[in-house]
């Protein structure tokens, strides 16, 4: 009797896939607001609600070179330093020198961003 308590036990569990969402943007527009030293691009994503927010997972990559490979932010690129932020239907991207305090200008070429959503069933 115990072996048939034992499978039919292991027969009851289920395993759920639940797919990811992936947008692929390009952010050539950065704002300041502290005078050089930090620049913001911000993203819309409306795909990116509060459920996404309280039990899924975002991850964010950036390209600086077309798309070829990605690097995950956070990330530290040729001197500046790059992070991610995010809100309901929103991520922004700051990137600001490494030592944090040197003023500069923004970049200047256009870079590729990777977003994924990971839905959870949590």
């Amino acid at each position: 009797m115990l072996p048939v308590i034992l499978l039919m036990t292991a027969c009851e569990q289920n395993h759920y896939v639940v797919p990811n969402r992936t947008i692929v943007t390009d952010v050539n527009r950065w704002t300041t607001t502290d005078r050089g030293l930090s620049y913001v691009a911000r993203i819309s994503v409306p795909e990116l609600d509060h459920y996404i927010m309280e039990t899924g997972a975002v991850l964010v990559y950036i390209s600086f070179n077309g798309g070829r490979t990605y690097e995950q932010v956070p990330e530290v690129y040729r001197g500046y330093s790059y992070r991610w932020e995010k809100a309901a239907g929103e991520i922004s991207i700051t990137c600001e020198d490494s030592d944090g305090i040197t003023p500069f200008d923004p970049p200047s070429s256009v870079m590729t961003v990777k977003i994924v959503l990971i839905d959870s069933d949590y």
